[in-house]
């Protein structure tokens, strides 16, 4: 059992939007912080204790921007916590497309589903509750993944990775800047019985390498800035993956695509949410 001490910053941000909540949680991330919220004044960022500085926090380049100009944060402390037994209390299985079910270990296997995956998501993202989760799973369900080269770009729990791989993806790499998600994919991937090559790093560890499919659910800013390299690393013809941001961000993201040989192919969407799938051309 994983416990720890976790600092929990509310971020008050003036007249706050979609987009100053994404801006501020691609900063926050850059100075540690791993899972994040929203709130109706702003976000509520968590970081283990261990790596928090407030002084790091202050100096942020984020509280230079015009546009947070008059924030404010409070900072508290959650106590140490046993976050399996916290999420177990509340987390239920999902079923997606009636092809996929994600479930805990201790839950009983559905009937009828293609795709079983186990996992344990402690505090990574993606436990398939969340829209962009969901999306990027039904596109993934849709795909013809055997035999190829995939890349799970910000993988989180590893859901995307498994599930490639059990539909026979010939080589899975999964991708997280946070250790902890790292660990948490290797010990979801060990629960499926896939074999997954997990690294701790952003997308400046993949750029010399070629995929056939790279799926990439981060937050709208991080992927325009990492376009140009979501499709240098596309083999010819590959596909991405994409989502993270809302409907109506789909416009600046194939903007951004296009400038880069990537031409949408489809988009979904759910509760204002959006996945797309590009092609490159």
């Amino acid at each position: 059992m994983v416990e720890t001490d976790w600092i929990e910053i509310s971020l008050h941000i003036p007249s706050p939007d979609d987009e100053k909540r994404e801006i501020a949680m691609a900063y926050l991330a850059e100075s540690g912080f791993e899972s994040f919220s929203e709130t109706d004044t702003g976000i509520k960022a968590y970081i283990v204790s261990e790596k928090y500085s407030e002084e790091t926090l202050k100096e942020s380049d984020l509280f230079i921007l015009p546009a947070f100009k008059g924030s404010t944060f409070d900072i508290s402390t959650i106590e140490r916590v046993n976050w399996n037994s916290e999420w177990e209390k509340n987390f239920n299985p999902v079923i997606i497309d009636g092809r996929c079910s994600v479930r805990a270990p201790f839950h009983q296997k559905p009937e009828g589903t293609e795709f079983d995956i186990i996992i344990e998501p402690k505090m990574s993202f993606g436990t398939g509750h969340h829209q962009t989760t969901s999306l990027m799973t039904s596109l993934l369900l849709e795909t013809d993944v055997e035999g190829l080269d995939v890349l799970d770009m910000g993988c989180g729990t590893g859901i995307l990775a498994i599930l490639a791989w059990l539909k026979k993806a010939c080589k899975v790499v999964a991708v997280d800047i946070d250790e902890w998600a790292c660990l948490n994919t290797t010990e979801n991937a060990a629960a499926n019985n896939c074999i997954l090559e997990v690294r701790k790093g952003d997308i400046a560890s993949v750029k010399d390498e070629k995929y056939n499919l790279v799926m990439a659910n981060i937050t709208r800013n991080i992927l325009i800035d990492n376009m140009s390299v979501l499709s240098d690393i596309l083999k010819s013809s590959g596909e991405l993956f994409l989502s993270g941001f809302y409907e109506s961000d789909l416009k600046v993201i194939t903007d951004a695509a296009s400038r880069f040989r990537l031409e949408i192919k489809r988009k979904i969407s759910k509760d204002g949410w959006c996945a797309a799938h590009f092609v490159k051309n």
